[in-house]
């Protein structure tokens, strides 16, 4: 199945403009790997700006537990890879 829209044009966009892909949708993000994109998605933002001293690992996880509060998913083996790292 085809991607959509939006995704085609972000990838597009991203392609054209040389800039990084930002999509946290897994589909969307191996076809952006064909076009050899630097792809990063919500938690890739998250650690961005904690390398960035723009945010703490505490305020990070406070985001994080936000996040997945309000729907965001990501597994439970993935969110203890990043508590460790927060730590």
């Amino acid at each position: 199945m085809p991607l959509g829209k939006g995704e085609m044009s972000a990838i597009t966009l991203a392609r054209e403009k040389h800039l990084i892909f930002l999509s946290d949708d897994k589909k969307a993000r191996k076809y952006s790997l064909f076009y050899d994109l630097q792809v990063t998605g919500t938690i890739g933002i998250l650690f961005m700006n904690i390398q960035k001293n723009k945010i703490t690992k505490k305020q990070c996880r406070e985001y994080l537990d936000q996040l997945l509060h309000n729907g965001f998913y990501i597994s439970s083996e993935l969110y203890r890879d990043i508590i460790k790292q927060l730590v």
